[in-house]
């Protein structure tokens, strides 16, 4: 909120914004101490993936480096969510959002700074730099799927360890009573014996 009232005489969007992230993190802390975690998770990917398209317009444009809170996005829900799908979904909600801000800020509305930038008619710089933001975006997601899968194969291993070696406990434990019942009657054989 600070940085948007900051803000405030050149861009009140920024404070807007601010606000709206505020109050959503807000009710996303209360729908997570209610047992929601996952789907506010969800809601809150698409909620930041909309705040992030009007922060990177208001920031700059799809042409400046801003773009790159969307690699962030993609590191957080796979380290949060942890599951191969929501970075499927991220990722298309991403290049959905960016290229939708691209096609606004090339048609109808440039960015309030660096304005000048979109004046340009070299259409490779502009498609260079919207592929290698889509490969990077692709890069990102693929090295967090990866992470994701490592992750969960590595947790499926040692639960399966876990389990096994709760298995030979369980084995052992069933042997030491089968020796203990077994070696009642020579105590009892000793006994007798040493009582003679």
């Amino acid at each position: 909120i600070l940085i948007g009232l900051l803000d405030l005489r050149s861009s009140p969007v920024t404070l807007i914004l601010t606000l709206i992230t505020s109050a959503y993190y807000a009710l996303y802390y209360w729908l997570v101490r209610a047992g929601h975690g996952v789907p506010a998770t969800y809601a809150c990917v698409v909620v930041l993936v909309v705040l992030l398209a009007f922060g990177i317009h208001n920031g700059g444009g799809f042409l400046t480096a801003i773009s790159s809170l969307y690699f962030l996005l993609l590191v957080a829900v796979g380290l949060v969510l942890d599951d191969p799908r929501a970075l499927d979904v991220t990722l298309i909600l991403c290049v959905l959002s960016y290229g939708a801000l691209a096609f606004v800020e090339l048609a109808f509305v440039r960015p309030p700074v660096f304005a000048a930038l979109y004046q340009t008619t070299n259409r490779l710089a502009v498609g260079s730099s919207v592929i290698g933001m889509l490969v990077t975006l692709a890069g990102v997601w693929r090295l967090m799927r990866a992470n994701v899968q490592v992750i969960h194969r590595a947790t499926g291993e040692l639960e399966l360890a876990r389990s096994a070696a709760e298995q030979r406990a369980h084995e052992n434990a069933t042997l030491a009573d089968q020796l203990q019942a077994n070696n009642a009657p020579l105590r009892y054989t000793e006994a007798r014996l040493s009582a003679i």
